[in-house]
């Protein structure tokens, strides 16, 4: 048993799929990381309710207005209500973010301190499928139920202010303060800083707390570590690895193995006591909601595992472990 083996192949199987490139000898840690990086960057294809900034409507009007005259304002004007209907269709939209999502080692600094992803307006496609890159964007915050549309903007230059403008997150902060409220940093000030002071900051990877309506706001994402990774992405990494190492301990103790062994004889599986254990990603098992009840339960040590996707199962009978502290 090899849970970490196991996680690697997952991780190269799943890149490999999305057509992620990578570097093949990043150690476990590093490629962790980097893949719950590429799934939070790339937005999964599931139904959401989508909610427009008071900002937008005036930027929408605007580009109407120039519609008449220019083209890529006409695109970017019905590309924005085209999004919204196939993020309340839960239909894939990846094809109009970045190009950069196609590479685990991107950096996404919009993303990792604003929170923010950006879509590509325009209607023509390359080769590879993906959105030519468009004179003007949709800046939006996509959560697992909701799509808040920040606003629409030229597109900056690639090392661009625009990319830092603290008017993007005034916009949230004033539309929907929810979505800030939970990295309010209390008792402390925000820094008092230019854009351009912000883009050098962004630019090294430096970390700050803005100053918003006087209230100190942290990054929404967490923030980059020195070498432009997601701060939280890499904790996270840490923590499923600890959970692994966890799992592995449990499941060579001999009382653990003979209850499991008991369980699945009870259900009919022709197993030994001589059990081998795998790490599978959920999604691929189709778990009865009898067992996602299970995995779910308070006292189930995999429950973690079961949030990011993953599950254990045994591998003669492809049966998921649910394993409860006693």
């Amino acid at each position: 048993m090899s849970l970490e083996s196991d996680l690697s192949r997952l991780i190269c199987d799943q890149f490999d799929k999305n057509s992620i490139s990578f570097k093949r000898s990043m150690r476990l840690a590093r490629l962790t990381a980097r893949y719950f990086e590429m799934t939070t960057r790339r937005i999964q294809p599931i139904p959401r309710d989508v909610h427009f900034s008071d900002q937008i409507h005036t930027s929408l009007g605007k580009l109407s207005r120039e519609g008449e005259s220019d083209s890529s304002a006409r695109d970017a004007w019905g590309m924005v209500f085209w999004l919204r209907q196939h993020l309340v269709d839960g239909i894939n939209v990846n094809a109009f973010l970045s190009k950069n999502i196609r590479n685990a080692d991107g950096w996404d600094g919009l993303l990792w301190t604003y929170g923010m992803h950006h879509f590509h307006l325009g209607r023509e496609t390359d080769r590879d499928g993906f959105v030519k890159r468009s004179k003007h964007l949709l800046f939006a915050i996509v959560t697992a139920t909701d799509a808040h549309f920040v606003d629409v903007r030229p597109h900056p230059p690639k090392n661009g202010i625009g990319w830092v403008s603290q008017e993007l997150l005034q916009i949230v902060h004033t539309s929907w303060p929810n979505l800030i409220e939970a990295n309010v940093l209390h008792g402390v000030i925000g820094s008092e800083l230019t854009d351009e002071q912000m883009q050098e900051l962004r630019r090294k990877n430096i970390n700050y707390a803005m100053n918003i309506d006087g209230k100190a706001i942290a990054p929404l994402r967490g923030g980059m570590a020195s070498d432009g990774s997601s701060v939280l992405c890499t904790q996270s990494a840490i923590s499923l690895l600890n959970e692994l190492r966890y799992h592995e301990d449990v499941l060579r103790n001999v009382k653990v193995r003979q209850a499991v062994t008991e369980d699945l004889r009870g259900k009919g599986h022709d197993v030994e006591f001589t059990l081998e254990f795998e790490l599978m990603i959920l999604e691929e098992l189709a778990p009865t909601p009898e067992l996602i009840a299970k995995l779910t339960a308070e006292g189930c040590i995999s429950r973690d595992l079961y949030r990011r996707g993953l599950a254990i199962v045994e591998k003669k009978s492809r049966s998921l472990i649910a394993i409860h502290d006693s």
